[in-house]
């Protein structure tokens, strides 16, 4: 059985990524891949891919990371509600999108190529991370001890 939780995040899932996915689309159409900078030398561009590559790597993997580790911890001492599941989600969905935006400006401004691939590729794993798919759901809630037949999950 679905529940409201999930078809909330499912539905802001899908709003997030289409908002992002456009983003992409126009950043391709009107600008392109810059391949050769004109005016920037070399070492700010190896400044700007250092920071995007550890901008999505924090925010794609680090962060969710860290937030669901915290809310084990909150589930252990104080218990976690299916809303507050559903917080830790949208908080997860949130630093995964900024990672995909870190892509999304590596892709905008000359980059490395390297870095380029490397903070795509992490942007890719964390949207993997935090797909609504309801049998994930499901064993999150299992994890987090949320009794899916007494309450909604």
């Amino acid at each position: 059985m679905t529940d409201r939780y999930f078809l909330q995040f499912r539905r802001t899932f899908i709003v997030v990524q289409t908002v992002l996915a456009f983003l992409l689309l126009i950043i391709v159409t009107l600008h392109g891949r810059n391949e050769t900078p004109v005016v920037e030398s070399s070492a700010l561009i190896r400044s700007y891919s250092v920071f995007l590559l550890i901008a999505a790597a924090l925010f794609a993997v680090g962060l969710p990371i860290l937030i669901r580790s915290g809310a084990y911890e909150r589930m252990q001492k104080q218990g976690l509600s299916p809303g507050g599941h559903s917080l830790v989600q949208f908080a997860l969905l949130g630093t995964v999108a900024l990672g995909e935006l870190a892509a999304l400006i590596a892709y905008l401004i000359p980059v490395l190529d390297t870095h380029l691939y490397l903070t795509t590729l992490i942007a890719v794993y964390g949207l993997y991370t935090v797909l609504p798919f309801e049998e994930r759901w499901r064993k999150d809630c299992a994890a987090f001890q949320i009794d899916a037949e007494a309450e909604e999950c």
